[in-house]
């Protein structure tokens, strides 16, 4: 709002103050000329309104000698009794405050009109500077990365189910106080009951509003807070490669938010899941999955979902951390949101896949994986892995030696050694196993070894069984993190990876 600007006279009631008989300024008594003229006329016959204009004349004579056609000084009001019989007349004679010693530069404003008008004059549109807003979407507010989390922590809740933990965020508020909480499929699939903890310490139960299957996306329902804060999804044109980036979540079990800190390292669409996915190398953990990757403007650049921790060879690699983007969200979620569910189409069995179970012809093996798990045949055997627990099972034939004919005396010559990269590996507990043979026609003894270790700053849980089949060496490992293995919501996906460790069965020779 521009503010007016109004002038103001000062009008002051009272008797002038005496006038000095010298005075040093060669200026004319204003004052005096006024008296003069005044006494002049009073005992005339003129009527007092000629007496008036008389003395008014006078002064503005006076005046006009002294000073140049200017714009005159602030002002102020003098007032002059008229000695007569009738009632004094109060009359108002303008009187310059100052007469400057040098005529002011003169200017082409003419004088202030008399009177003065009763309302204030409006200023002309360039008389005063005005400042005009500009657009919040042009001004990018810059935030440390502590007052970013401070402002979006509110939006991130923990999503708890029977079989496990994930993260979500809240993105939508109705007048009701209920929230819309954006998720990942995976993290609610199969599950008889799910909870959301709303600021680390309110849990509320949830109900499942919609899901997408094939792009592993789902939305939730809360109800009811009004201290509930939705995030909006980014500008695509805002995501680009180098950008800043923050993920959020509670990765590994944590009670508390965990924030990490990465840039986007590559934009790719996965056209199997049909969407658009961002690669991040902020560190994303099991526990992760469905929180937010957020842009330091605060807003949703994707959702945290996958992250790829060994190359088909298996070779270990970092920075592999996958978001389902704001692109495809921002296509996706309405429908969700009002309650639609997108199944996955049925996908192709994988080629050694026998009723489930993975059966390898030329080492003649087999395991049955657990239901939805990837896998990857190699030369020497097979990778299975779940992509959002983070765990993997690997069966490996390694060397002959025609001198070992069984587990026993391999034992005997060999144990366990880390692999590459591996630190804090610690045997804890090793025994001989039994497992039939994969025709079940003998019972073949091997060893097994409990392991922990530290592999890229996370954790590990890991069991390794030895078979020593006609001197070859079947060697399986199971490793999950530490904090899903211990965890008691992750009972149930605990005991599938058991159940699958154990279902290998060696050849019967």
């Amino acid at each position: 709002m521009i503010a007016a600007i109004s002038f103001a006279v000062t009008v002051r009631c009272a008797t002038p103050a005496a006038v000095p008989t010298t005075d040093p300024d060669p200026t004319p008594d204003i004052d005096a000329t006024i008296r003069v003229s005044v006494e002049q006329t009073a005992t005339s016959s003129t009527s007092i309104e000629n007496t008036i204009a008389a003395a008014v004349e006078a002064t503005q004579k006076a005046v006009e000698e002294q000073q140049p056609t200017a714009t005159p000084p602030a002002i102020k009001t003098a007032t002059v009794v008229i000695p007569t019989l009738a009632p004094p007349t109060v009359i108002a004679v303008v009187v310059p405050t100052v007469i400057p010693t040098q005529p002011p530069t003169p200017t082409t404003v003419p004088p202030a009109p008399t009177p003065l008008p009763t309302q204030p004059p409006v200023p002309a549109p360039t008389a005063i500077a005005t400042v005009t807003p500009v657009p919040t979407a042009t001004t990018p507010i810059v935030l440390s990365l502590s007052e970013l989390i401070d402002q979006v922590r509110g939006s991130i809740v923990q999503v708890i189910t029977n079989r496990g933990l994930g993260s979500g965020v809240i993105i939508e508020v109705d007048s009701s106080g209920a929230a819309l909480i954006l998720t990942n499929q995976h993290v609610i699939d199969q599950t008889s009951s799910i909870e959301v903890v709303y600021s680390e310490q309110t849990t509320y139960p949830a109900s499942l509003i919609g899901v997408d299957a094939l792009r592993d996306l789902a939305v939730l329902r809360i109800c009811c807070d009004f201290a509930f804060t939705p995030l909006s999804f980014s500008n695509s044109d805002d995501v680009k490669l180098g950008e800043s980036v923050v993920a959020l979540g509670f990765p590994l079990g944590v009670d508390s938010l965990r924030v990490s800190q990465g840039i986007v390292a590559g934009i790719q669409f996965n056209s199997a899941d049909d969407r658009s996915e961002l690669q991040t190398d902020a560190s994303i953990n099991p526990g992760n999955s469905g929180g937010p990757l957020l842009l330091l403007d605060g807003t949703i650049a994707g959702i945290n979902t996958y992250v790829i921790r060994a190359s088909s060879d298996g070779v270990s690699v970092e920075g592999f951390g996958f978001a389902v983007a704001a692109e495809t969200l921002e296509l996706i979620v309405p429908s969700l949101s009002a309650g639609q569910v997108v199944t996955v189409p049925t996908p192709t069995p994988h080629p050694s896949l026998v009723t489930g179970k993975y059966v390898d012809d030329d080492y003649g093996f087999d395991i049955t994986p657990p239901p939805g798990w990837l896998i990857d045949s190699r030369p020497d055997g097979v990778v299975t892995w779940d992509e959002y627990a983070g765990a993997t099972i690997i069966v490996s034939v390694e060397f002959q030696r025609a001198e070992y004919q069984n587990t026993q005396q391999f034992i005997d010559d060999f144990t366990l050694a880390p692999s590459d990269g591996w630190t804090d590996f610690v045997i804890d507990n090793e025994q001989s196993i039994f497992r039939t043979s994969a025709d079940g026609a003998v019972l073949v003894m091997g060893h097994e070894f409990n392991t922990t270790f530290n592999s890229d700053g996370v954790n590990y849980e890991s069991f390794t069984h030895w078979f020593i089949r006609s001197g070859w060496l079947y060697q399986i490992d199971l490793a999950t993190p530490s904090d899903v293995w211990q965890l008691p919501e992750y009972a149930e996906l605990r005991l599938e990876q058991q159940l699958a460790f154990v279902s290998f069965h060696p050849p019967s020779s």
